[in-house]
């Protein structure tokens, strides 16, 4: 009992930690669009029985100020989803070009997703060592709307996406 309250608790701290990253790429990163240009293909050992997991992750390049980078994307899957050639949005804070990453709906669900879940099987390990878990709740819904204004007021509007420069038209 005890032991769910806990995992809960482990679950809500990565989920806050997770949709802090996710802002924080979303609201003070710089957005450029990029192309896929390959894969990095690694083996994952899922178990000792020898079954093992073949991850894909996508090796992008994009353009600013007329010099190229080239960054291998942190999220891998077990299939292709961006196919080489793909055009997809870059997020990159402030200069720092190490810090690039692909935009992907996809952590900003599971950061939701986790960060929902814990403070569910927190109120439920709760339960299960019979607290009143009413007062329980009431606290954390009212540090979701302190954290929801805390995020809103020091936010500043991101940066717009760079464009390719339209060479050679008139």
């Amino acid at each position: 009992m005890m032991m769910v309250y806990w995992l809960g608790v482990v679950f809500t701290g990565a989920g806050l930690f997770m949709l802090q990253d996710v802002y924080k790429y979303r609201k003070h990163g710089r957005e450029f669009r990029g192309v896929v240009i390959g894969h990095k293909e690694e083996l994952e050992q899922r178990d000792n029985s020898g079954g093992a997991l073949m991850l894909y992750y996508p090796i992008v390049k994009y353009s600013y100020l007329s010099k190229e980078y080239e960054f291998i994307s942190d999220s891998g899957a077990s299939v292709k989803h961006q196919k080489v050639g793909d055009s997809v949005e870059v997020l990159v804070l402030g200069d720092d070009h190490d810090t690039a990453r692909v935009k992907s709906q996809m952590r900003l669900f599971l950061a939701y997703a986790i960060a929902i879940v814990g403070p569910m099987t927190v109120l439920w390990g709760l339960s299960l060592m019979q607290k009143d878990v009413s007062k329980y709740a009431l606290i954390a819904v009212i540090s979701v709307i302190v954290l929801y204004f805390f995020l809103k007021f020091f936010s500043t509007p991101g940066q717009q996406m760079e464009r390719p420069s339209k060479k050679g038209r008139k």
